[in-house]
């Protein structure tokens, strides 16, 4: 039994010839698609250390910490010299913290540091949208965030009480963490002991 096929549509030929055009337009406006070469793989990322010498205003050297030196020293004892202990690191100068945080809300970030014992922290202010470019003023003492007294090690950031400001933790070595609130005008206060928070020690 022979079938008929039903004719095709003015309808659906005029759809077939839309559909073909789309498609030739597509591929004449892709450069893969037409058999264009493909574009160059982007540059590869660099970077430059602006704070060599104590460029760009930065000038970090932290004190050397007693305690990590005496660790240091007994992890060279015969009684401790197996390899997994001498092969860890030795931290004569304590465990540095570095934070970087718009602490100022203009928009650039801010690096904090802490420097080890006998030696007040830093809160380098970026200068970059008072048109200084990449410079870094020192305001750690007028901001309230020197720390002075502590063995600081470890930093970090958070906005604590909701108010758009972030405010700044500093561990302490032997000493009681502190806890730094942001004034939203530049300067800190510190509010560790009302906070519950200075009673413990990072070891």
């Amino acid at each position: 039994m022979m079938k008929v096929l039903a004719p095709v549509s003015t309808n659906t030929r005029t759809a077939g010839r839309h559909l073909v055009t789309a498609l030739a337009l597509l591929v004449a406006s892709t450069p893969s698609l037409a058999g264009a070469a493909p574009p160059p793989p982007p540059a590869a990322i660099t970077y430059a250390n602006i704070a060599t010498g104590d460029g760009a205003g930065i000038t970090y050297r932290r004190a050397p910490s007693t305690t990590n030196a005496a660790f240091d020293a007994i992890k060279l004892l015969p009684f401790y010299a197996r390899p997994e202990i001498v092969a860890t690191p030795f931290k004569a100068r304590g465990a540095p913290g570095v934070a970087m945080f718009d602490y100022d809300r203009d928009g650039d970030l801010d690096l904090y540091v802490t420097n080890g014992p006998g030696r007040p922290n830093s809160l380098y202010q970026n200068r970059l949208k008072q048109g200084g470019g990449t410079t870094f003023v020192d305001v750690g003492a007028s901001a309230g965030v020197s720390a002075s007294g502590q063995d600081s090690t470890g930093t970090c950031y958070g906005d604590i009480d909701n108010d758009g400001d972030l405010d700044l933790m500093v561990l302490g070595r032997m000493e009681p963490s502190r806890l730094f609130r942001n004034n939203g005008n530049g300067a800190f206060t510190e509010i560790s002991s009302s906070a519950g928070i200075g009673g413990g020690a990072h070891a």
